[in-house]
């Protein structure tokens, strides 16, 4: 699965890192949920050579997969900065919204381990395949 075309860093893909297999479940939901986005080039500053992978930016996400393999195409933004994350996306029918997410907190990267801590999540939306109807959730 590629989630970046090219890394600011050296031209090759870089994103995502090479997991280990004991994904953390976190990691794993986040991998699933955005399935295919790239990397907004225009909204990210290329670092030196040699520097650091960063995930610092703004991402186009473009499909969600589900664990049972169903795809649906979404529109949205996952959006990093040193050391918080942001992700507002909608579940797309077509041109229409079905479902959205506005979800955030912070994050660590370690090595080749990303970590999420989930501290504000809002969703609703309508019943898709693999997806039930979910109403309004707001946690803070």
């Amino acid at each position: 699965m590629s989630i970046a075309r090219r890394s600011p860093l050296s031209g090759t893909p870089r994103w995502p890192p090479a997991f280990p297999r004991a994904l953390s479940l976190v990691v794993l939901f986040w991998v699933v949920l955005l399935g295919v986005a790239d990397r907004v080039e225009a909204q990210t500053a290329a670092e030196p050579e040699g520097a650091a992978a960063s995930l610092e930016g703004a991402w186009r996400a473009e499909e969600y997969v589900l664990a049972g393999g169903q795809r649906h195409v979404v529109r949205g933004r996952l959006v990093f900065t040193r050391d918080e994350w942001l992700v507002l996306f909608f579940v797309m029918e077509g041109e229409e919204p079905r479902r959205g997410s506005g979800e955030g907190g912070r994050y660590t990267l370690e090595g080749d381990r990303l970590t999420f801590e989930h501290l504000y999540h809002l969703s609703a939306g309508a019943a898709l395949p693999g997806l039930p109807a979910s109403d309004l959730v707001m946690q803070a």
